[in-house]
């Protein structure tokens, strides 16, 4: 069950019977309508009063110490209250969920002034008095310590401007980038402005997935996944947007698991999504894949995750792949699936790791949701790190994350997302690291023809761009053509093509600790294309077979006919014609 983002803590509970043990009733005193009457009340008392009318409320303050976790007892009724509590200042805290049982409990950890309010839940909706005539309650209050983690409090940030976003990810100069369920990319900056970065992403009736947008490999794009229509039909995408001028393009498209989809970018530029059962043209049968593919979309790889639930995936700084979900952390390495943190009594969500290596996990549900602390050899430092804001996980929200600074780098700030859609910042005296820095991917620069011709001596060069040190290069995606290879210490490729067709492939370049990648196409046509014969077919002799014209629009502007522009451009291949200036 999912409620309004614009209540920030919201209790739905029946009237409670007095408990033994609590010291006194506390009566309402009306009018206490307002923060100004409300009425004193203290941690071991039953609160008993009625609400006069459907649009009545009630409010009582109270004043509590810190570190104590603040049980509301509750049973059965005809009909269901609303709890609403405020801090000192008047600001609603976060939105509590209507479980079963008789007490639902909420952690204070700040001493101060605090308000409940008491009202009928959904006043517009009938079925919410359950046929009930009076509104009388009587509920029970008390308090017990509360442990405190090296990373309380929290204190609310970018409040009231990431309404109606889910999923937020952590971009340069403090801002955050949040996607909402009407398909729009925005920018959240620290002053609260929001700036819509791109909409339209998803048609109307798309229903998901909602995933992560995530700033790709620092250049100027983020990923984010969406809808289109095609041929009538709703397809999932994720789409590569353009930071600067907002434009999109399609990073790859599959079928998708709705509001489960994460995204994770390694060093490499590599960007791993899932889980998935299919992306691009990669199909499966009904198993869940995460998968592996290069910084332009390419599948590279794939690792089965199916039986595991899985919630978010996370590389950690030495590039290994870890998946968390309802049945633990699990370290997904050479397609071998290792559980290294099993849930004891709760579930487990995100997982987040720090610069060092230690990993952030996000366990249980509800009040009870905290930040635990695991070293690099997965052995637990702190299981209450710090206390988080109320949250559905797994309906894409809750997410925690580290803050960057202007130059890319993270500055330590640790936050998590609440559920009303607002973040809050972790207590940066106990953050142990900041988050892992993924350094820019460097160019890589082609000299050289793409377009050769079979039988015939052929040579381009490929260079790594600023590279540290010696490079190594590899071909990641696709294949050469027969006859052409790719010097594994030079970038040089060199050879005769022996086979004609139109051949793409993805280049990967190392150089110490940074990584380049490109995409390169290479056309080769066959040597019994003659210039008489495709002259003839521009003047209206006989037409060149399908495979020669596909090839001969390929060498040239690749609009999908045979023309004089492609005639030229297959003059130039042979010599015959000087090179364009252009």
């Amino acid at each position: 069950m999912r409620f309004p983002s614009a209540a920030l803590l919201s209790l739905l509970c029946g009237a409670a019977l007095p408990v033994p043990g609590w010291s006194q009733h506390v009566n309402e005193r009306e009018p206490n309508d307002s923060f100004a009457t409300a009425t004193p009340t203290a941690a071991a008392d039953t609160l008993v009063g009625v609400i006069g009318h459907l649009y009545d409320r009630d409010l009582f303050a109270i004043n509590l110490p810190g570190a104590i976790r603040l049980t509301v007892d509750r049973s059965a009724a005809n009909w269901r209250v609303e709890v609403v509590v405020f801090d000192s200042g008047g600001a609603e805290l976060s939105q509590l969920l209507d479980i079963e049982g008789t007490t639902v409990d909420l952690p204070v950890l700040r001493a101060g002034r605090y308000y409940i309010q008491l009202s009928v839940f959904d006043q517009d909706d009938p079925s919410a008095t359950d046929g009930a005539t009076d509104f009388a309650y009587r509920i029970g209050l008390s308090t017990q310590p509360e442990p405190v983690g090296p990373g309380d409090p929290t204190t609310p940030v970018f409040r009231n401007s990431a309404a109606g976003l889910a999923r937020p990810g952590a971009g340069d100069a403090n801002d955050l980038w949040g996607y909402s369920a009407q398909g729009a990319v925005t920018r959240l900056s620290p002053d609260g402005s929001v700036t819509v970065l791109a909409q339209q992403l998803a048609p109307s009736e798309y229903d998901g997935p909602y995933g992560a947008p995530y700033t790709l490999d620092r250049s100027a794009h983020v990923l984010v996944p969406g809808g289109l229509r095609v041929d009538d039909q709703i397809r999932s995408f994720i789409w590569r947007i353009a930071i600067d001028s907002g434009a999109s393009t399609v990073f790859t498209s599959g079928d998708f698991y709705p509001s489960r989809l994460n995204v994770a970018v390694g060093r490499d530029g590599d960007v791993w999504i899932g889980p998935a059962a299919r992306v691009a043209n990669r199909i499966t049968t009904d198993s869940m894949y995460v998968w592996r593919l290069s910084p332009l979309g390419d599948p590279l790889d794939s690792v089965n995750v199916s039986g595991l639930y899985l919630e978010a995936i996370a590389l950690s700084p030495a590039g290994d792949l870890y998946a968390s979900g309802a049945s633990g952390v699990f370290r997904l390495v050479d397609h071998t699936v290792r559980r290294v943190i099993a849930p004891v009594r709760e579930e487990l969500h995100q997982i987040l790791f720090d610069r060092d290596g230690y990993v952030y996990v996000v366990k249980g549900s509800g009040w009870n949701r905290r930040l635990s602390l695991y070293d690099p050899g997965m052995a637990l430092v702190a299981d209450t790190f710090a206390h988080l804001p109320l949250a559905w996980s797994g309906d894409g929200e809750g997410q925690v994350l580290f803050a960057f600074d202007r130059a890319g780098n993270p500055n330590g700030r640790l936050l998590a997302q609440d559920a009303s859609l607002g973040f809050v910042e972790l207590n940066p005296s106990g953050v142990r690291a900041p988050g892992v820095r993924l350094p820019d991917l460097l160019r890589v620069s082609f000299a050289g023809n793409d377009s050769a011709e079979v039988g015939e001596p052929y040579s381009a060069q490929l260079q790594l761009e600023a590279a540290p040190a010696a490079t190594q290069w590899s071909v990641v995606s696709g294949a050469l053509p027969p006859g052409v290879v790719l010097g594994e210490a030079t970038g040089a490729l060199a050879g005769s093509p022996r086979v004609a067709g139109w051949y793409t492939v993805g280049v990967r370049a190392h150089s110490g600790a940074r990584y380049g990648f490109a995409r390169v196409t290479m056309v080769v046509a066959p040597g019994s294309v003659s210039v008489e014969d495709a002259q003839n077919a521009l003047l209206g002799g006989p037409a060149l077979s399908p495979q020669n014209a596909q090839l001969l629009d390929q060498i040239g502007n690749r609009n999908g006919r045979f023309d004089v522009g492609d005639l030229r451009a297959y003059l130039r291949l042979l010599g015959r014609l000087a090179a364009s200036r252009n």
